[in-house]
């Protein structure tokens, strides 16, 4: 088999709104560079790419248009192109407006900075087609259980509350485990000349905050790593995270904010990829193969009287009478532009679930931000050796949350544009697309 990898930087300008808050955040600085990373991998006659970006997510017309310019430029077929985001919260928004007006809820996007991405993402992928190296693929994996944390909690009332805040005395248990495990995909160069490793954890990429630019744990951990094994380039696909992130509420001063302790964290995280490096098994074959799997979702219908509440909440967020200071609020804001965005709207929605097979790895990207139930579903149920199971892959459509959520509440289920239905639909499709490739 053959590997080829390129990187390009895409660090946006100074001053372009950052996303991932419902608050206007021009960018003020740069801490650390934002960057495309692309593979090409090729066995037995066979292509596949995939690319990580350090973004909160990409629009699926921005996919199809990266897509469009790597087929063109490559003739690599256009569903066996894997483009994920690691989803950092100081990166640029690239995603259109569902409204025009909402820049002043959540700010603007920067058309010109777009149009640049898009051609320095696909560029990643043009570029590792003329590095390409003979090389052996492994796989391993590492366990890191201190950094990440479910963020859903049942309340001493009956309700379920995203981020109820560090010491809440009216905490009952969180909803949910998480997944320590961190999943390692190793392709070594034969010639000695280095290694390229994949590596996937689920965790929110939302531990910098403020208004300046950065990749968050994903960016740092690849620094890390590379700095720990020599010759070593990594890309890093953030995994399964819709409900998990870094804080700790029950320890107060466990989670300090900030560029510091994201680089503690990044360092553990990174420090467990090191060392179970070492370990990582490599296998004789390198079958590849890939499928995209279409997906009918029914949508969310509301009624008349959820439309005036969306609307008074809206209004009252532009004229700036709306108190954005508890999660709960925060949920209200994003409910409101869901129902306003849906009423009277479409009855369904396609989604596309990616589905690739790497040798005896299956990966699965999702184009939302899934609960780690999804993952651990799929991974129960999956024909393949080791699952991986990404966020934010060749598109950004909201939180997918589980079927039991819907009737829990919470953040990321209040403001989802869909149904229950729509876990069992999406699982059941990436189980298809996993069988179809490993029962071949």
């Amino acid at each position: 088999m053959k590997i080829g990898f390129a990187e390009c930087e895409i660090t946006p300008p100074v001053g372009v709104h950052l996303g991932g808050y419902f608050s206007v955040r021009p960018a003020t600085d740069v801490l650390d560079n934002l960057y495309a990373r692309g593979a090409v991998i090729e066995s037995k006659g066979k292509k596949i790419a995939l690319v990580s970006c350090d973004l909160i997510g990409i629009g699926p017309n921005y996919v199809e248009k990266i897509k469009n310019i790597i087929f063109e430029n490559t003739g690599i077929d256009k569903d066996a192109i894997l483009i994920h985001a690691t989803h950092t919260h100081t990166g640029p928004k690239a995603v259109d407006l569902a409204n025009p007006e909402d820049k002043v809820i959540s700010g603007d996007t920067d058309l010109e900075y777009l149009n640049y991405m898009t051609r320095k993402v696909a560029s990643t992928v043009i570029m590792a087609l003329e590095h390409m190296k003979e090389a052996v693929y492994g796989t391993g994996f590492g366990y890191e259980d201190r950094v990440a944390f479910i963020r859903r909690f049942k309340m001493k009332d009956g309700s379920v509350m995203t981020n109820p805040g560090v010491g809440n005395p009216n905490i009952v248990e969180p909803v949910g485990e998480i997944d320590p495990r961190i999943d390692l995909v190793d392709f070594k160069y034969t010639d000695g000349s280095g290694n390229l490793l994949f590596v996937s954890y689920s965790l929110h990429a939302d531990m910098v905050g403020g208004t300046k630019i950065s990749g968050d744990h994903p960016a740092a951990v690849r620094r890390k790593v590379e700095l720990g094994i020599p010759g070593c380039k990594v890309m890093y696909f953030t995994g399964a995270q819709g409900d998990i992130n870094h804080i700790d509420v029950k320890e107060k001063g466990n989670t300090p904010k900030g560029y510091p302790y994201m680089l503690k964290v990044a360092n553990i995280l990174g420090g467990e990829v090191i060392k179970e490096y070492e370990n990582i098994t490599y296998h004789d074959e390198c079958d590849l193969d890939s499928v995209i799997k279409r997906v009918t979702v029914p949508l969310r219908h509301f009624k008349d009287e959820d439309y005036d509440w969306a609307m008074g909440i809206i209004k009252s967020f532009k004229d700036g009478t709306f108190k954005q200071n508890t999660m709960n609020k925060t949920a209200d804001i994003a409910r409101a532009l869901r129902i306003r965005n849906a009423y009277n709207g479409k009855d369904t929605m396609d989604l596309d679930v990616t589905v690739l097979r790497i040798g005896k790895t299956g990966i699965v990207g999702f184009p939302g931000e899934p609960f780690i139930g999804y993952k651990k579903r799929i991974v129960a149920e999956s024909p393949s050796d080791n699952t991986l199971v990404l966020c934010l892959t060749n598109g950004s459509s909201g939180y997918l949350p589980v079927a039991e959520a819907y009737a829990e509440g919470g953040y990321e289920a209040s403001n989802s544009p869909f149904t229950p239905e729509l876990e069992g639909l999406l699982v059941n499709a990436a189980l298809e697309g996993l069988q179809e490739l490993f029962k071949k």
